[in-house]
This record gives structure tokens, C-alpha cells and sequence, in this order.
């Protein structure tokens, strides 16, 4: 598995579950047993998201991960769902 793939199913599994998950787990789900190839790809994706004009970012909250929107564009979400 090349590193853009890594990044991409990490991508696609902090997306869909939508939880902080620890490196280990985000390894266990992308099939991945060396803990610093997650790490190392999980950096490289978050810097993407910080140079990158989006609204996403990844988050960090002791030692685990989750996709998110951006602060900026917490009201649009807040609203929407508030809206259901």
C-alpha cells in the first residue's frame, strides 16, 4: 500500500466514523501494523488539510484523531442541525 492510499483510507475512515480514534485503531481498520507509518501518514494528511482551502481539518485530543469541520464553519453545521 503506498502512502496515498494509507492517507486516503484514513481519510475515508475518520470521515465515516466521525469519532477521535487512537492510532492503533485507525491501524487495526486500515490494516496497517506499524503505528508510525499511521502516524507518519495521519501528519501528512492533516498538513493537507491545513494548507488547503476547505472547510475540514483533522483535530487532535489526547492522542486521538477526527475528522471535523473547521471552527469558521461551525455555525453552518449548528444550524443545519438544529434545524431537523
Amino acid at each position: 500500500m503506498t502512502n496515498t492510499e494509507l492517507k486516503h483510507k484514513i481519510e475515508a475512515i475518520l470521515f465515516t466514523l466521525g469519532k477521535f480514534l487512537s492510532l492503533e485503531d485507525i491501524g487495526k481498520f486500515c490494516e496497517v501494523g506499524s503505528i508510525g507509518l499511521v502516524k507518519e501518514a495521519l501528519d501528512e494528511l492533516k498538513k493537507e488539510y491545513e494548507t488547503s482551502i476547505c472547510a475540514l481539518e483533522i483535530q487532535e485530543n489526547e492522542g486521538k484523531f477526527k475528522l471535523n469541520i473547521k471552527k469558521e464553519f461551525s455555525y453552518l453545521s449548528n444550524k443545519l442541525l438544529s434545524s431537523k
